[in-house]
């Protein structure tokens, strides 16, 4: 028997509290420590759903997670999916668990969670750790009983067109920050405005190209579905604030947006913009050798 880690002990102290916590109508565990494909492993966090009444007051005043242990930090953002707030902690064992905050289906503080927007993440699976009304029993079976939610996208001509313009106006854009000194903001462009708009080519591409049948979110386990060469590219396509750097990065980035762009283009249908991208690349090649 594997002997107890401290995300291990954390969730049994959020099974225990939640079930005598008479504010909590339901707990449920999410994420990779419930997910039936790729689950949890050593470096995994906890993510836990909280549905009560009102989640404002507990969004806004955290002082509730130290019931669970001697937290180090805690902040709110809002949720990847379902157009919640979570409160994210970081306790001193080391383990660390995102609080989603949820109003049940039926709250009479406002309108409860849409299970349409979280159908994808109840898919993948989910435990119940306090159910005392059962609603969280109806809510996993009516995922379970809906259309698979689709792992993939694929975008219209215009919307491709619209990424590709995007990237080779923000390696400009990015080029001439660094030529006048502004390094660190040509940097945080680069990695993640451009950074992004890659990403999601890639996922486009893993799709269209690859036939990919899942791409996850923001860039998750792309080393497992995204096309070799996009992911060698992506990593030589970060940066530092160093010049010589910048300029690496901006050609390995024009290179992606290439590789991504044309491919997907005669794929999926839509024009790639060849003249645009040759000028982009002669403009970095003549001024960041």
């Amino acid at each position: 028997m594997r002997p107890m880690t401290p995300r291990d002990a954390l969730l049994a102290r959020i099974t225990a509290w939640s079930q005598r916590h008479p504010d909590i109508r339901g707990a449920l565990l999410v994420g990779s420590m419930a997910r039936r494909e790729t689950p949890a492993d050593e470096h995994s966090d906890l993510d836990v759903v909280l549905f009560v009444d009102d989640p404002r007051p507990w969004v806004e005043d955290g002082s509730w997670v130290a019931e669970l242990g001697e937290p180090w930090v805690t902040f709110v953002e809002p949720t990847p999916v379902g157009h919640g707030m979570e409160r994210r902690v970081l306790y001193a064992d080391g383990a660390d668990v995102d609080f989603s905050l949820f109003a049940p289906p039926d709250s009479a503080a406002g309108p409860g969670v849409e299970l349409a927007h979280v159908h994808g993440v109840l898919q993948r699976g989910a435990r119940r750790l306090a159910d005392p009304e059962g609603f969280l029993a109806t809510m996993l079976a009516a995922a379970d009983a809906a259309e698979p939610v689709a792992r993939v996208d694929r975008p219209s001509p215009g919307e491709l067109g619209n990424v590709v313009g995007d990237v080779l106006y923000h390696l400009v854009w990015a080029g001439r920050k660094a030529l006048r000194g502004e390094r660190w903001v040509a940097a945080e462009c680069i990695n993640a405005h451009v950074g992004g708009r890659l990403m999601r080519l890639t996922a486009w591409h893993a799709a269209a190209v690859g036939g990919a049948t899942d791409t996850w979110h923001g860039g998750r386990f792309v080393e497992r579905w995204g096309d070799p060469r996009a992911v060698e590219l992506l990593g030589r396509a970060m940066t530092d604030t160093t010049l010589p750097r910048i300029g690496a990065a901006l050609r390995a980035a024009a290179a992606a947006v290439e590789l991504l762009g044309s491919e997907l283009a005669a794929a999926n249908g839509g024009a790639w913009p060849a003249e645009a991208h040759h000028r982009v690349v002669a403009w970095l090649d003549d001024r960041l050798r």
